[in-house]
């Protein structure tokens, strides 16, 4: 399977050197036959169907920190919030 890197580059706008790209498909490529060297799973490792999407029950416990501790490695924080970088221009 070829990998075309240098247009998942582009896609990405992502700028890479010539001699990135290259070391970039490589990596890729070997990413690839090792997948390929993967083994068959048997029927015993795989998981029942029916119990597959089973997920544990989520248990609301009292924390012991402070709400203000939480928030005191937090590079930016707001009225008890996390204040995150906007990562999508809507332009």
């Amino acid at each position: 399977m070829e990998i075309d890197v240098k247009r998942i580059a582009k896609l990405s706008a992502l700028y890479m050197t010539d001699e990135e790209l290259i070391d970039i498909e490589n990596d890729m490529q070997e990413i690839l036959e090792m997948a390929a060297d993967l083994p068959e799973l048997d029927g015993e490792l795989m998981p029942d169907p029916d119990e597959a999407m089973q997920l544990r029950d989520d248990i609301l416990e009292k924390s012991e920190l402070a709400s203000e501790d939480i928030f005191l490695n937090a590079p930016q924080s707001e009225r008890n919030c996390f204040v995150v970088p906007k990562v999508v221009n809507t332009n």
